[in-house]
């Protein structure tokens, strides 16, 4: 369009001159007409205006200049200085027009995200601060950042820098079923219960967590912008509960391995249903282990009466081993007096990382009484090389036997005279297999004897202390 509207007073002059030599006005219109044309075909197929226009113009200007440098007569050469100018200044507005253009559609796309405005107030904030530094603006430089500050203030009053009360602000509503639960934010309370609303900085990511008596709290990441649906539903499951008591009390409650606050008489409540072993531990008292299948919205009782127990003194070397006794783990590493029901057998499993687990089967005493059990770890990479040893001399054995043979039979064909190339290649293929036997042997016991060095500078560190 401002191709076209550019091009009309050219038109309108070429037609009503009359340039020797040019054939009359037709010529001239016809060109300008097809100039314009091919700028408005180039526009369409996806050429920027600024380049468009600079074609169907910037030509029109330089021949119209040409034209009245040929022609000196009077009205061409006032035609000719009158249209050139109008082109080239026509063409140069299109230009400078199509960069402010293409310069607010930049600035569009960070300014929705620096402060959080619609693409309106971006528009806005635009052109207010064009105007109030037209010097500069008219040029194209960077940005005027006090210009934007001031023009900001006047589109979008009250907005600030990444979040404002009527734009950068998200008023999300949070629901749980059943209603009535406490809405978290991050760690802290809000105070509130659902169904509700919660504010939150449009684009930031935040975490809300709903928690109610006799149900599992919930906990979910939302992050939401202006303009979203904000909504968050949070379905609640009923938990469990768990009563335990012991006689005597003071007994301490683990619940899959992780230990419940406070001793018995104890109460845990929302616990998530499932099958899950508890174990009820007090000092001087023979633990218990129980398999209790948690439901949903149920409470379950264990009491326990405790026995006193007796104990086996387990003593490992290295120490720091977990103990394991009757397929119930204790907590404590070794070295460590273990509590145990009284007069009977019971199987112990000692394990380490680095070491071979050990199994030993140990009868306990008398109520209060105590059974020492000393364990020495092996360590399972040297227990590893020293099989690989072993095996490799085996073989090595194995293969000279084989050699052996076969050179018994040799020597008495050779003696008969029937020394044939089938004995002459056995003999050789049982050298080659003895030969690589024996360098096999050699690499373990390398690997062997290294592994024991390093053991031994270990411990000589250990022994020599700090």
């Amino acid at each position: 369009m401002l191709i076209v509207l550019a091009s009309t007073p050219a038109l309108a002059l070429a037609a009503a001159s009359d340039l020797p030599g040019a054939g009359g006005a037709g010529p001239g219109c016809c060109t300008l007409v097809l100039v314009v044309a091919v700028a408005y075909l180039l526009g369409k197929r996806g050429l920027p205006g600024w380049l468009a226009a600079g074609i169907a113009v910037f030509p029109i200007g330089f021949a119209w200049f040409t034209l009245g440098q040929q022609y000196r007569e009077g009205r061409t050469l006032a035609f000719a200085w009158l249209v050139a100018p109008c082109c080239l200044g026509l063409g140069s507005a299109a230009v400078l027009a199509n960069s402010v253009r293409l310069r607010e559609a930049a600035f569009a796309q960070s300014c929705g995200a620096r402060w959080s405005l619609t693409p309106e107030q971006c528009s806005c904030v635009f052109r207010e601060s064009l105007l109030a530094g037209r010097a500069r603006e008219l040029q194209l430089p960077e940005f005027d950042e006090a210009a934007s500050e001031a023009a900001r203030a006047r589109c979008a009053p009250g907005a600030t820098e990444g979040a404002g009360p009527d734009v950068g602000v998200v008023t999300v509503r949070v629901n749980s079923l059943p209603p009535g639960a406490t809405v978290f934010l991050g760690r802290e309370s809000t105070g509130k219960k659902t169904p509700t609303e919660v504010e939150l900085r449009s684009g930031e990511r935040a975490t809300l967590e709903v928690r109610l008596g006799g149900y599992l709290p919930q906990r979910r990441d939302v992050q939401f912008r202006v303009g979203d649906p904000a909504s968050v539903t949070f379905p609640l499951d009923a938990a469990a509960s768990l009563v335990v008591k012991t006689s005597p009390p003071g007994a301490r409650v683990l619940v899959d391995g992780a230990p419940a606050a406070g001793e018995t008489p104890l109460e845990l409540s929302g616990l998530e249903a499932k099958q899950a072993r508890v174990a009820v531990q007090r000092p001087g008292m023979v633990s218990v282990v129980r398999e209790v299948a948690l439901r949903a919205g149920e409470t379950v009782t264990l009491d326990e009466a405790l026995v006193p127990a007796a104990f086996v003194a387990l003593t490992t070397t290295p120490a720091g081993a977990s103990v394991e006794v009757d397929g119930v783990t204790m907590p404590e590493v070794t070295p460590t007096p273990v509590p145990v029901i009284p007069n009977r057998r019971h199987e112990v499993v000692v394990s380490l990382p680095g070491t071979t687990p050990v199994k030993r089967s140990v009868r306990s005493g008398a109520a209060g009484s105590t059974v020492a059990l000393v364990v020495e770890l092996a360590d399972s990479r040297l227990e590893a090389l020293t099989a690989a040893h072993a095996a490799a001399v085996r073989a090595r054995e194995k293969a000279e036997a084989a050699l052996d043979r076969a050179r018994e039979r040799y020597d008495e064909a050779a003696a008969r005279g029937a020394a044939t190339e089938k004995v002459t290649r056995a003999v050789e293929a049982a050298d080659d297999a003895f030969s690589r036997a024996e360098e096999h042997e050699n690499e373990t016991s390398a690997a062997l004897d290294a592994y024991r060095e390093r053991l031994e500078r270990e411990r000589a560190g250990l022994r020599s202390g700090p």
